[in-house]
């Protein structure tokens, strides 16, 4: 039964192909001149978009005019007509609460989520689309986010249908809430890479200094491409399904979004009308076991 939904998700997989030409563009931050890696390039007149490699790196797309964006910086729109290589984005500059973290010898972790549920498949997609869960905070006390915590199926796809050593790169996402239901701003992410999955993935963001909200949170994953481990080159994958395959299950009143940012950056509720639904026979959408490790 796994490998048939596998194949459903193969087949429903959008084919895109991003116009290029072979000039190459670097993307810097406008203060450290230091570049910007997998940064989103979308272009506004086409369905077609792309990301900046881990230096910073795109090739420069012969459509007219693209978004570029970056969690921590100003969006950029800009027209690619000739001269300039190199592109400059501005910071953001936060005004963060302040959290104070008072050593306690009876502090416990806690996990808030679906990570713990029993897995019914695997999702995965490929570069430009995101999946969004809300993660509801239970006991209605702010609190410091240590980690994110994924099961995931580990099938290493990518660096079997090649001779050579390819990793997947992929955000975790984290957003705020916007009335009660709705994903609000990106507060935080994170730059993973496949090779370094587990069946159980934990990965500590306790630098990041984020709280729990009361309100809770969105915890989205973004596949973005698959990356040669020898030259850091990044490969946009639209026609096959990249890692990370997120364990998922049908859960009872969740909250899920997904959207697809090379064609609309516009958030769609997951129901009982998505294919995953229909084939198990679903009267609700799916819920990717994903949770955050808190502190209590």
């Amino acid at each position: 039964m796994k490998k048939t939904l596998f194949l459903l998700l193969l087949l429903c997989s959008q084919i895109f192909v991003f116009s290029q030409t072979n000039e190459m563009l670097y993307l810097l931050d406008s203060i450290t001149m230091q570049p910007i890696p997998y940064a989103n390039i979308i272009c506004l007149d086409s369905i077609n978009g792309t990301y900046t490699t881990s230096e910073g790196v795109f090739t420069k797309p012969k459509y007219g005019v693209a978004s570029i964006s970056c969690v921590g910086y100003f969006t950029k729109k800009i027209t690619f007509n000739g001269g300039n290589d190199t592109i400059l984005l501005a910071p953001k500059i936060y005004s963060l609460k302040e959290i104070v973290v008072v050593p306690n010898n009876n502090e416990k972790e806690i996990i808030e989520g679906y990570a713990n549920n029993k897995s019914d498949f695997s999702l995965s997609y490929s570069s430009g689309t995101e999946v969004a869960v809300f993660i509801e905070n239970k006991k209605k006390q702010e609190s410091l986010i240590k980690k994110i915590f994924l099961k995931i199926d580990v099938r290493r796809i990518v660096r079997k249908t090649t001779n050579i050593n390819y990793t997947s790169v992929f955000k975790i996402n984290l957003y705020s809430v916007k009335d009660k239901i709705n994903i609000g701003e990106c507060i935080g992410s994170i730059i993973l890479k496949s090779d370094i999955l587990t069946t159980k993935s934990f990965f500590d963001i306790s630098d990041l200094n984020l709280s729990f909200p009361k309100d809770g949170l969105f915890v989205g994953i973004e596949w973005v491409g698959k990356e040669n481990l020898e030259n850091n080159e990044l490969y946009i994958v639209t026609e096959n399904l990249l890692e990370p395959f997120i364990s998922t299950t049908f859960k009872e009143n969740s909250i899920v979004y997904e959207r697809k940012k090379f064609m609309s950056d516009t958030w769609l509720l997951v129901d009982a009308t998505n294919i995953m639904s229909i084939v198990n026979k679903k009267n609700r959408g799916f819920t990717p076991l994903v949770s955050l490790v808190v502190s209590n």
